[in-house]
């Protein structure tokens, strides 16, 4: 499996934000199903954002490295994965979320 695309997560039930992070019992490998963890004070609840990697994180921007061509080459690929997916909400996230933010790092690099 391919780098997660790192993104905001938030449960979909009810609507903690989920951070990917290792602990003891995880060591946080690429995946695309998410858990909602009830020892977190979640739900309990289980999802898919989407049909590639994806990986819960506190903040998208700033980060610590700067973006180059190769995490734009990144979101162009997720953007296009989504797109192609057969859920309208994967169609109407790409459009809606990521194909913004690949016009203005395109305006940036």
């Amino acid at each position: 499996m391919s780098q997660p695309i790192p993104m905001i997560l938030h449960c979909p039930i009810c609507r903690m934000q989920h951070i990917d992070r290792p602990d003891a019992n995880w060591t946080n490998p690429p995946h695309k199903i998410h858990l909602c963890r009830r020892d977190q004070g979640g739900c309990g609840h289980i999802w898919a954002p989407a049909n590639i990697a994806t990986m819960g994180v506190e903040q998208l921007w700033p980060s610590a490295e700067p973006i180059n061509e190769f995490d734009l080459a990144q979101l162009r690929h997720a953007y296009q994965q989504l797109y192609d997916g057969t859920v309208k909400q994967q169609r109407d996230f790409a459009d809606g979320l990521i194909a913004p933010i690949i016009r203005k790092l395109e305006l940036l690099l």
